[in-house]
């Protein structure tokens, strides 16, 4: 993992899971901007969040693809990676806050986090389902609320 900049580290600690939005930052392939400021912190947010999705996505995918895995889970399931593609397009769509437009970029942000407790009540919906996506939801979640605090920080 990279050393962050100041800008990150205090951007961070505005959210409710600091140490996730750093780490998730720290981890991601690309070298941010050498000057960053609070939007480049959003953007880079949102890139952690857009890979953790695409994990969701694979993992989703495989979990369905096991032959133990019962019709109503992959019913749900299903419905995951519905939710997972809507998160992708939504932190595509909040690529609007390069633009100026920070009311179009939180409601994307915001929709995000909706989809993300739509595929856990997929699961709930039916007594005695075990929520397959719960690990990967709860970082989703984690992280999502992490974008809207930085967004509402700039």
């Amino acid at each position: 993992m990279r050393t962050l900049s100041p800008l990150v580290t205090a951007m961070c600690a505005k959210t409710d899971h600091k140490e996730l939005c750093e780490s998730s930052i720290a981890q991601l392939p690309e070298e941010p901007p050498a000057q960053l400021d609070g939007a480049g912190v959003l953007q880079l947010a949102m890139n952690a969040l857009h890979a953790k999705v695409v994990d969701a996505i694979n993992v989703a995918t495989d979990r369905m693809g096991v032959p133990s895995t019962d019709p109503l889970s992959k019913d749900a399931m299903n419905d995951c990676l519905q939710m997972y593609d809507d998160m992708k397009q939504n932190l595509d769509s909040a690529e609007e806050l390069k633009r100026g437009d920070k009311d179009t970029a939180h409601t994307m942000l915001d929709s995000a986090c909706t989809d993300v407790d739509t595929c856990d009540n997929g699961f709930l919906d039916w007594e005695g389902l075990k929520t397959l996506m719960a690990d990967h939801d709860k970082v989703l979640a984690d992280l999502s609320s992490n974008t809207l605090a930085i967004a509402n920080a700039i």
